[in-house]
């Protein structure tokens, strides 16, 4: 999948109509097109800088998979909750840097209600 996503993004970028934009490869630079060599080059250069998310299941008590209730508190945990993006069901459409501060704000209004 890598290879034809590769293969993919250099036809598209090799486009009539963005020609005028883009006015040649920087990088890796257009050496590598065998499967071989574009199957190296992803395995060098591929990173976990994207957004993970729903590794931590937000469910009732009595699910034997969910890790957080509702309020993000850590079931089984006392005083313990998850405010990040792992217990998002899906990736928001955008960076979910915003979404994270929303559910933060949401989760300090719940404990401050809650002492």
């Amino acid at each position: 999948m890598a290879v034809a996503a590769f293969r993919r993004a250099r036809q598209l970028f090799n486009a009539s109509s963005i020609r005028p934009i883009v006015t040649g490869e920087i990088y890796p630079g257009g050496n590598q097109s065998t499967r071989a060599e574009i199957i190296e080059l992803v395995r060098q250069s591929a990173n976990t800088i994207y957004n993970a998310v729903g590794t931590n299941k937000m469910g009732r008590r009595n699910d034997s998979l969910a890790v957080v209730d509702s309020a993000a508190r850590v079931i089984g945990v006392s005083g313990l909750r998850v405010v990040d993006a792992s217990i998002f069901p899906f990736l928001p459409t955008s960076q979910p840097c915003a979404t994270v501060y929303a559910l933060a704000e949401k989760i300090a209004d719940d404990i401050k209600r809650d002492l």
